[in-house]
């Protein structure tokens, strides 16, 4: 008697025996990880030649409702035919459950012939990172809502189904980023630098990058298990030996933070006054320094199959200043750059985000707005007034 073979996610249905034949017919639409397995007699086994088995995990006994049995899917549900879809009528069909067992359903026991139904459309489905931490964590997470695109389950909603996050967590930063390895730009102070801190102290192993190497490993001294190393973002070749470096020394890149960026003080003027050079001067390192890591980085992530890159950009690339044409051309780069990034990487499991900070109090602004030598001096208050704290 002839199975059926369906992919519940997808919708599609094949007859046992000539699969073969229908995955070289949807080709590409189907990838490693999907849900494809065969129902036999009143047990589930998988088309291991379908389906990543290093990531999936049956259950040992009569599949239940909710159960995860691959990447991406919910568990299509046996029933007898002309017997109503459970999961979408509500009635539960003959099962061997007894009283007081769990409230996830036992499939019944059939005879030989038998129907498979696609489950409720609208059970969410699941990234495959998700489905492997689920899998770890021991998460059921059919009944999960998911945060990810389309109502997608992401890792963070089966970390938060274990340990939900309080408002604390939010107001603090914390998040669990233990065996996460992290890459920030720029990192020997300021923003830079309390960012790496923050990714340290959420667990994440951080590397410290800076063309100022001994800041660079000043500001990693207080971080455990991190470290430090020189880069010049400006540098390709530089770049790849940093990147290739990390990930044979912890085995991925997981986070990337493009952070580096530089502004003048003593070149406030318009744009008929600027000096090419430092025109030059700065896209190379706010524009082009952050194209050429995210490449190395992204390089990496794509093998990989997932990653993350943040884009510290500002808010002058989205609402321009007078007397700072290089910074603003080059920050409004680094937004649409980040958008592109976005489009291009997303199919490949990697999340790309850009930050438009303010005026940030660290040394710079601070010479800047407080400094004897800083241009806006004697018209500082002006500025802060457009500020809700009264301060950078």
């Amino acid at each position: 008697m002839a199975h059926e073979i369906t992919v519940p996610r997808l919708g599609w249905t094949m007859e046992e025996g000539t699969f073969g034949e229908w995955l070289k017919e949807v080709g590409e639409r189907v990838e490693v990880g999907d849900p494809l397995f065969v129902l036999e007699s009143d047990k589930a086994t998988t088309d291991v030649e379908a389906v990543d088995s290093g990531i999936l995990r049956l259950p040992p006994d009569t599949p239940q409702q909710g159960d995860p049995v691959s990447v991406g899917m919910v568990l299509a549900y046996l029933v007898e035919e002309g017997e109503p879809d459970p999961w979408t009528t509500g009635p539960q069909p003959r099962s061997e459950k007894k009283m007081g067992e769990s409230d996830l359903t036992r499939a019944p026991v059939l005879p030989e012939e038998k129907k498979i139904l696609t489950p409720n459309p609208r059970t969410p489905s699941i990234s495959p990172r998700a489905a492997r931490v689920a899998t770890e964590l021991g998460v059921a997470w059919a009944t999960l809502q998911g945060s990810g695109r389309g109502g997608r389950i992401v890792e963070r909603d089966i970390r938060n189904a274990v340990q939900p996050h309080t408002t604390e967590d939010f107001i603090s930063m914390k998040v669990d980023l233990r065996g996460k390895v992290s890459l920030v730009t720029g990192a020997a102070r300021g923003i830079g630098q309390a960012i790496a801190d923050r990714l340290a102290a959420n667990g994440s192993r951080v590397i410290y990058t800076d063309i100022d190497a001994k800041g660079a490993k000043e500001a990693v001294s207080r971080s455990e298990g991190c470290t430090s190393l020189a880069m010049d973002v400006t540098n390709s070749g530089e770049i790849e030996e940093v990147v290739a470096q990390v990930v044979r020394d912890y085995g991925s890149l997981d986070i990337l933070v493009n952070n580096a960026g530089v502004n003048t003080l003593e070149h406030r003027v318009p744009i008929d006054e600027f000096p090419l050079e430092e025109w030059e001067r700065l896209l190379s390192v706010d524009l082009t320094g952050l194209y050429l890591v995210s490449r190395a980085g992204a390089r990496v992530m794509r093998k990989q199959g997932s990653g993350r890159i943040i884009n510290i950009a500002s808010i002058v690339g989205l609402v321009p200043l007078r007397l700072q044409c290089a910074f603003v051309a080059a920050k409004a780069g680094a937004i649409n750059l980040t958008k592109a990034m976005a489009l291009e990487l997303g199919p490949h499991g990697i999340l790309v985000n850009g930050i438009a900070p303010g005026s940030t109090l660290t040394e710079g602004t601070r010479q800047l707005f407080y400094g004897e030598g800083g241009k806006f001096h004697e018209s500082v208050q002006k500025l802060l007034d457009h500020i809700p704290l009264g301060r950078p």
